[in-house]
């Protein structure tokens, strides 16, 4: 018992370390971006996005040298489910969003074909080194569209990250947190399998849930924090852009590294994300606002999505 109590214990340090390193990441970087002259708005759909993105990346490249392909894959998908349905569904619930032209029909649409990309990749129960390339190019592509139209977000939606004052303490800081998030990644892999082991769950269940919603924290707070302040296109682009960033880069980078087998349920579940994409599209070229009555729906599709792909 006291062993499991330990594990137990790693893990939430691991995800509290992983959480605090991705936090001050992103003031750090986005200090030094600022001070670089490029624009806030690419800020905050590349660093925002990729920052909050990073314990999923990190743990799921941990899983794939480590052997543990169900952790990886489960991390991502059960992370992309808990983002879209779960974090941006509570989020509108707390403050309807407005969901703007360019997120609607440049970061949805890229959000739904990814989801779908994957889909396909997977139905050989498989992903191979060229499907992580076919993933990474997918990545270098949602990167050249915005930088081509990054205008998408509102410099004083996130005029509340900039600060300009950088010195060797910020590159101190960048250094350090990704040496956190390194680690932390590490240990929580590694405590995720061992609790599996222990308790007789498929690392499958832990991957999908545990370390899934553990690594969704960075999502959670960037975005709560932004509907709060009705950050609205901050709210929803982190948790899009973190979504593709998590099927294309991480999943790509992962499969490049180590090839691995793709369980049913994570093919379901990217099928399932694709589907909800497509929800939040006719919602927003509809009513243009993901209002409570909404976001009520889409949290009950994360839930259900959740059932099937953990079940």
């Amino acid at each position: 018992m006291s062993s499991i109590l330990l594990d137990i214990c790693g893990i939430l340090l691991s995800i509290i370390v992983l959480w605090k390193g991705a936090d001050y990441l992103i003031e750090a970087a986005s200090k030094v971006a600022k001070k670089h002259n490029i624009s806030e708005s690419v800020i905050g759909l590349t660093i925002l996005a990729f920052g909050t993105s990073l314990p999923e990346f990190l743990v799921s490249i941990s899983a794939a040298l480590m052997g543990s392909a169900n952790i990886s894959v489960g991390n991502v998908i059960g992370s992309n489910i808990f983002n879209l349905g779960f974090i941006l569904g509570i989020s509108a619930l707390i403050s309807p969003i407005f969901i703007k032209k360019d997120i609607l029909f440049r970061d949805i649409p890229y959000f739904i074909f990814t989801s779908f990309l994957f889909f396909l990749l997977g139905l050989d129960s498989f992903l191979s080194r060229l499907d992580g390339l076919i993933l990474l190019f997918s990545f270098i592509i949602f990167i050249y569209l915005l930088i081509k139209t990054h205008a998408s977000f509102e410099e004083e939606e996130i005029e509340n990250i900039i600060i300009s004052n950088v010195n060797i303490f910020t590159y101190f800081i960048i250094v350090l947190s990704l040496l956190a998030l390194i680690i932390s990644s590490k240990f929580l892999v590694y405590f995720s399998k061992d609790l599996a082991l222990k308790l007789g769950i498929s690392d499958w269940i832990i991957g999908s849930t545990i370390v899934a919603a553990g690594t969704s924290f960075p999502e959670f707070i960037t975005s709560l924090v932004a509907a709060l302040k009705r950050k609205h296109s901050m709210s929803i682009g982190n948790i899009l852009g973190s979504n593709i960033f998590n099927t294309t880069l991480v999943l790509g980078s992962a499969s490049l590294i180590k090839p691995m087998f793709v369980k049913k349920e994570a093919i379901l579940g990217s099928l399932l994300l694709a589907l909800m994409g497509f929800y939040l599209f006719i919602v927003g070229y509809k009513a243009k606002v993901l209002n409570r009555l909404y976001a009520s729906i889409l949290l009950l599709l994360g839930m259900v999505s959740y059932y099937y792909v953990i079940t």
